[in-house]
């Protein structure tokens, strides 16, 4: 259990809670997350190192999963 709260991070993406990871090594990048309210995963990896993954993350998460957080939006 200590090893899994040392990997995943409760992070906030798009004002959504999300559990999540991300990396780099040499030549590439990865950004995994988990959206329990929303019942969506994602995993994104890039043969560019130096390339930001969240804004990505944050335009795919609009397309699958709109949401409109001014409107009150809540999940099933």
């Amino acid at each position: 259990a200590r090893l899994m709260r040392e990997i995943w991070r409760v992070l906030t993406s798009d004002g959504r809670v999300t559990y999540g990871h991300s990396g780099r090594l040499v030549g590439a990048r990865s950004v995994v997350r988990w959206f329990p309210d929303d019942r969506l995963a994602s995993a994104i990896v890039t043969n560019q190192s130096r390339f930001d993954l969240s804004p990505l993350l944050v335009d795919l998460l609009a397309i699958v999963a709109p949401r409109h957080v001014a409107e009150g939006w809540q999940s099933d």
